[in-house]
């Protein structure tokens, strides 16, 4: 690909073109934002105004690429999308749309409402966790806390490390959080 020859200019410009000829295809967004973060991160545009605008440009596309996937009916992100939007997300210091995606793929459901990711990825709900630690956000803690104890019932010393996970979020005792 051309990102990965470093040629992040030429990538950028030739996913644009995608977007503007499928504007409402989810995955010419994701792979803008993709090329855009790979750009910002390289060391010719850190800490420059270009860098900046890739950033600003890749949280933009990643941004609409889920919105625009989540209302699909048909297509879907798959795992290793999921994973990649967390990493991008995390790198670009975009620690609530990282929990956010986490939380999209746990909570999605297809047309059948039945889950999209038939075995749900114990990481993912690990990842949520730290993630919402990170922003100090009590309900996304216990929200995704919650929803893993689902996943896990038959795993009780899981479920009591859980319970004091929301336990110590409920109390915000963040120091305690920090150590886990």
């Amino acid at each position: 690909t051309l990102s990965g020859l470093g040629r992040f200019d030429e990538a950028v410009a030739a996913t644009k073109k995608s977007v503007a000829l499928e504007p409402r295809n989810y995955k010419a967004y994701y792979n803008l934002g993709l090329n855009a973060a790979l750009a910002a991160g390289d060391d010719k545009y850190k800490d420059t105004p270009q860098g900046a605008a890739y950033k600003k440009e890749a949280l933009e596309a990643l941004n609409w690429s889920i919105e625009l996937g989540k209302n699909n009916d048909y297509i879907f992100f798959s795992r290793n999308d999921i994973e990649n939007l967390k990493i991008i997300y995390t790198r670009l210091g975009a620690y609530r749309e990282a929990a956010r995606v986490l939380e999209l793929a746990i909570f999605w459901v297809d047309i059948n409402n039945k889950p999209l990711f038939a075995t749900k990825e114990k990481q993912w709900f690990l990842d949520a966790i730290s993630l919402y630690r990170t922003l100090r956000d009590t309900e996304g803690i216990v929200r995704v806390a919650e929803a893993f104890k689902e996943t896990v019932k038959n795993d009780e010393n899981l479920i009591r490390d859980l319970d004091l996970i929301i336990e110590f979020a409920k109390q915000k005792n963040w120091e305690v959080l920090d150590t886990l």
